[in-house]
């Protein structure tokens, strides 16, 4: 790439390789040019692990939900809305985790967690017994979102994330302590019901 900018009377050239910066200045008759070498910034494995196991934990709450929107019957429709609500806030995390992840040219992880894959299965043996009551729904998704919020807290605290990485997260997180205390409010209230 070549740029060339006017500034104050005087032209700048830039010229940009795959490794190095090359910049020109040029002043009357005379020539000032200096180079640097670029040296790719990457991010480190604890970081990529970091991101990654929060990408995989944002599609088991995807999933989660999407179950429990599936089985919800119609005398609890306003939850469907609310449960839609927080597998398009995750899909969005899972999203943005993954353009940081890949951003650095790391391998991005795209899957279920098993524990989060185990706790569906485990959901639908309770459904079996009786476990569709809008507090026991209200209950497993409170749970899930207790899973979300402690690998977030975890993810801040273990000090492996900067930048960018770690505005996202901590943004991120604000919203899932939302989306938490939102869910266990509505589990106390159903409860008080009972």
């Amino acid at each position: 790439m070549y740029y060339k900018v006017l500034f104050k009377k005087n032209t700048v050239c830039l010229r940009i390789t795959e490794t190095r910066v090359f910049i020109f200045l040029f002043k009357t008759a005379c020539v000032f040019s200096c180079s640097t070498t670029l040296k790719p910034f990457t991010m480190s494995t604890k970081s990529v692990s970091v991101l990654n196991d929060l990408t995989e934990i944002n599609n088991d709450r995807i999933a989660g939900f999407e179950k429990a929107i599936a089985d919800i019957k119609d005398e609890n429709v306003d939850l469907k809305a609310l449960f839609q609500e927080y597998s398009s806030q995750s899909r969005k995390f899972s999203q943005e985790l993954t353009a940081i992840v890949a951003g650095y040219g790391e391998d991005v992880e795209t899957g279920n967690s098993v524990a989060g894959t185990l706790h569906r299965a485990w959901i639908d043996v309770k459904s079996l017994f009786g476990g569709s009551d809008r507090a026991s729904i209200l209950s497993e998704a409170e749970r899930g979102e207790d899973a979300i919020k402690a690998a977030y807290k975890v993810a801040l605290e273990n000090g492996d994330l900067s930048g960018t990485a770690l505005e996202t997260v901590s943004n991120q997180a604000s919203e899932i302590k939302s989306a938490h205390d939102a869910i266990k409010a509505l589990r106390d209230a159903a409860r008080s019901m009972n």
